[in-house]
């Protein structure tokens, strides 16, 4: 059986990426039973090497080929993951639950970031749901758009479709990828061979592999590297029991294999990958070494090659469609004329995309399923005002910022009164104490001891009984 029966024939790909100080890029199509290679290139600027592979004329517009799609990379930096539960719903009325709740996780306002969302699990209920996100005018983005790239796919995504056709992983679905770049390293985990969850670790080879041969035991680094993967680990087991090894994307280099018996030696469970020489062709000339280096922007033009993409898009609307300005020879008042129609039919455009956009969700969030979402969610936010927060109240009764007072007992028990017993120097700090603790937000009821003189302490005693929130009371609305 013909291992790449699901990639696309008669479709030529040219991915461009930044990875680290180098732009490169790949020209690559299905030929019969292998991956034919038409050039790997690097430049240290877009522009250049935009040019040099025909993807720009010179002027910088767009070069267009039938049966040609370009791709551009987006770093996993600055990539941010989230995993959503939600009722089982149909697609449009889960879109619209994805954005209200990614508005609440968001840094930014949903309008400055693009988003996309997949489906990895459901239930006969449930639909669990993993969001990626990426801020809209990072720089990653504005040097990808200026090419009008017909796709912008992740770098993580690039690098499952690279361990999958381009390393020859065909019967493992479940995986935690790690790629090592320069300064930073990124782990993907992949379940059900779909890109669920990306991590980006702050060290990379110039930290853990120096050129200077230092010893990253000595320095400490290892230790930190070692912990932030098993945090990571940690947290990936619970969203796929397959992903218990560390799966490597080696050159099979000295130092990345030195890496990987490090790792094993600091408890680690990790299995090197290569790329695969015999699932590539071409009349270019290319060692493993060469396709290591240019992992990702392969990797990219395989997910454009897929029948059955799985990638995420952030930024549909940028691709192919970055507005330029051209020098025009018609004369000025017929561009003022021409510019004053545009301008009214735009007007009048936005006027009605308006009218419909707004009926739309108008119409999706009147759902019932997503008026039933938006109760619970409310419920939730009403449950955890009232919900108790025991610590904070113990770190307040405890503060040191109550001068001349020293507790004897604090006595909490559910359903119970709390009560508090103690002495202090005189009158006057107990009256600031208790001030304090009956204005304490969730204090209600409180009741207090008259204070009595201890002649054998020379202090004044008290005591106080006070309910707090749900903790000592039940709370109906």
């Amino acid at each position: 059986m013909d291992q790449f029966s699901e990639l696309k024939v008669g479709l030529s790909v040219t991915a461009i990426t930044r990875q680290d100080r180098q732009i490169r890029s790949v020209e690559l199509r299905r030929k019969g039973r292998s991956l034919e290679l038409l050039h790997l290139e690097q430049a240290e600027t877009w522009p250049v090497l935009a040019r040099r592979i025909k993807v720009l004329d010179e002027s910088g517009k767009r070069l267009r080929q039938a049966q040609h799609v370009v791709v551009a990379g987006l770093s996993s930096v600055g990539l941010a993951f989230y995993r959503m539960t939600l009722p089982k719903v149909g697609t449009q009325e889960t879109e619209a639950m994805v954005r209200m709740q990614a508005e609440t996780r968001l840094p930014l306002s949903a309008d400055q970031m693009g988003l996309d969302w997949k489906t990895i699990h459901v239930s006969d209920s449930e639909r669990t749901a993993s969001v990626a996100a990426m801020r809209r005018n990072s720089p990653p983005v504005r040097e990808a758009a200026v090419l009008e790239p017909d796709h912008m796919i992740l770098e993580a995504d690039a690098l499952v479709q690279m361990w999958r056709w381009g390393c020859g992983v065909q019967e493992t679905s479940d995986a935690v990828l790690m790629s090592l770049c320069e300064h930073y390293t990124v782990l993907c985990c992949v379940h059900d061979r779909q890109l669920i969850h990306v991590s980006v670790l702050d060290l990379g080879l110039a930290e853990l592999a120096p050129s200077d041969g230092a010893s990253t035991l000595e320095s400490g680094v290892l230790d930190q590297f070692v912990q932030e993967l098993q945090d990571a680990m940690q947290g990936y087991q619970t969203e796929s029991s397959g992903c218990r090894t560390l799966t490597l994307m080696s050159d099979a280099s000295d130092a990345l294999g030195t890496l990987r018996q490090t790792l094993e030696k600091a408890g680690l469970a990790v299995q090197e990958v290569t790329p695969s020489e015999a699932a590539f062709s071409g009349r270019i000339p290319y060692t493993v070494a060469d396709l290591y280096a240019w992992r990702v922007p392969i990797g990219l033009a395989l997910s454009v090659l897929n029948e059955s993409p799985a990638h995420y898009e952030l930024f549909k609307d940028l691709c192919g469609c970055l507005d330029k300005k051209e020098v025009s020879n018609v004369r000025p008042i017929l561009s003022w004329f021409a510019a004053a129609v545009a301008i009214c039919l735009m007007t009048w455009t936005l006027y009605a995309v308006d009218i419909r956009r707004h009926k739309k969700l108008a119409e999706l969030t009147s759902a019932p399923q997503v008026v039933q979402f938006q109760k619970e969610k409310a419920y939730q936010k009403l449950v955890a005002r009232q919900r108790a927060n025991m610590l904070e109240l113990i770190n307040v009764v405890a503060s040191k910022e109550h001068k001349g007072i020293v507790l004897d007992t604090f006595v909490y028990k559910r359903g119970q009164p709390l009560k508090i017993a103690g002495r202090a120097d005189k009158s006057e700090p107990w009256y600031d104490y208790d001030k304090a603790m009956t204005n304490l937000k969730g204090v209600s009821q409180a009741k207090r001891d008259n204070p009595v003189p201890d002649e054998k302490t020379k202090k004044v005693k008290f005591g106080m009984s006070f309910h707090y929130k749900t903790f000592t009371q039940k709370v109906t609305q």
